[in-house]
């Protein structure tokens, strides 16, 4: 009976430090307390029973299963999560030499040895593992990595590399344990530690390269922002200067009309005012938004939407000092709109169109963009470009604006039309 407990103890200290892995990487669910206090205690007493058949396989998939049920607890892909339980059982494996260096050590000899020896080293490892979660999450925090929002094609290589380093840790215990001799463990323990530091190099190299393509990212945001920026004051400066040449204009034409009013020649008048009037619905000086940075932006993509046939029809209703960044807001409406003009080039003149819809309420805004495409469903959404990596850097830039604001994004391929759907929090508005 003493035995149980004190094996319940240690499953309940595993449990601890996988929670705490789990609560730096993952946001938790709203999940009721009278759920989450007793679950623990509950998988941790399921797991005792299990050990207490002294069969290691068995107690391998009681330790898969009870950290499978806590990630459920917690926010993120499966594929995050999975990561998450091959690490933290592959770090228990990695101390397992150790454990059995120190058991030779004390003289330990199963099954009729000290059972307080094998406790002390079995409780001893625990804190070991403990302590390079800890490490290992406090650095990751320091670093700002947030392992849950990581790419699939990022996680699928480093998870691999450590599955091998475990699955090599194993075999070198395992000739180890044949031979029976210190020497060899020590041997053994030496070589697991080359491996784990090969693959924190391996860590440490792929981190810095994610830190390079970060940093690049940010100076193409940078470039973006500037672009965007320009085209605004440009078109400003261009409205002011046709302003003026209107104002001049109108001057003239007013004394001319007046002039026309004396002599009661109501013909030339009247043909006076409708040129006018003509002139006025000629010329194109729309404004779609009242924030300055997402008004130049639609202006510049709703121009090429129109000299390519495509009929727009756009609902914006976003307050004039939205904290929306300048990249950010290229970034997000360019992408976009780029994407659905490039749709609606593959469709028949007359069939074209883009619906663009923008609302902002209580710090969510809301975008909508639908636009007209050929038939053909694409059940995946990837791409149709010939350049697939460009517009593949166009989608990752999208989804990273949208995580910058804890945001969603949602794409729907209709059939004959295509909707993407972003919806933004926490934006404030002056």
């Amino acid at each position: 009976m003493a035995a149980f407990f004190i094996q319940f103890f240690l499953n309940l200290l595993d449990i601890g430090i996988f929670w705490y892995y789990l609560n730096t990487f993952h946001n938790k669910k709203r999940v009721p307390a009278f759920v989450c206090m007793p679950l623990p205690v509950l998988l941790a007493a399921v797991w005792a029973w299990v050990n207490s058949f002294d069969y290691p396989f068995a107690n391998l998939l009681a330790l898969a299963a009870v950290l499978s049920v806590l990630s459920l607890l917690f926010y993120g892909g499966l594929l995050q999560k999975v990561t998450g339980v091959i690490v933290f059982i592959g770090a228990g494996i990695l101390v397992e030499p150790a454990g059995f260096i120190l058991l030779q050590v004390l003289q330990y000899s199963p099954p009729d040895g000290e059972m307080y020896k094998y406790y002390f080293v079995a409780a001893l490892g625990e804190i070991m593992r403990c302590g390079a979660i800890y490490l290992f999450c406090r650095a990751a925090r320091l670093k700002g990595i947030n392992f849950s929002k990581l790419p699939t094609d990022f996680i699928w290589p480093v998870l691999v590399v450590f599955v091998f380093a475990v699955m090599d840790c194993c075999f070198i215990v395992m000739v180890s344990l044949e031979s029976g001799s210190v020497k060899s463990l020590v041997m053994c323990l030496c070589i697991i530690v080359s491996v784990i530091l090969t693959y924190y190099l391996v860590f440490y190299m792929v981190e810095r390269l994610a830190g390079l393509f970060e940093k690049q990212h940010g100076e193409e945001m940078y470039k973006e922002e500037m672009r965007y920026q320009e085209i605004y004051y440009r078109e400003l400066e261009k409205r002011n200067e046709d302003m003026q040449v209107f104002k001049h204009d109108l001057k003239n034409k007013l004394v001319e009309m007046y002039r026309f009013f004396e002599e009661e020649d109501t013909k030339q008048l009247m043909e006076r005012i409708r040129k006018i009037y003509q002139e006025l619905d000629s010329a194109d000086d729309a404004s779609y938004s009242a924030n300055p940075a997402v008004d130049s932006v639609l202006r510049l993509k709703i121009g090429k939407a129109k000299a390519e046939g495509i009929g727009t029809d756009v609902y914006v209703l976003v307050p004039k000092g939205l904290k929306l960044e300048y990249g950010d807001t290229g970034v997000l409406y360019g992408n976009l709109l780029d994407n659905a003009i490039e749709a609606c080039q593959k469709v028949e003149k007359g069939k074209r169109y883009i619906h663009i819809e923008n609302k902002y309420m209580d710090g969510k805004m809301l975008l909508v963009i639908e636009n007209s495409k050929p038939p053909a469903v694409n059940e995946k959404l990837q791409t149709t470009k010939q350049d697939s990596y460009q517009h593949g850097r166009g989608i990752a830039s999208v989804r990273k604006v949208v995580g910058k604001y804890n945001g969603t994004v949602v794409f729907s391929d209709k059939g004959d039309c295509f909707e993407a759907a972003v919806m933004l929090y926490g934006i404030e508005a002056g």
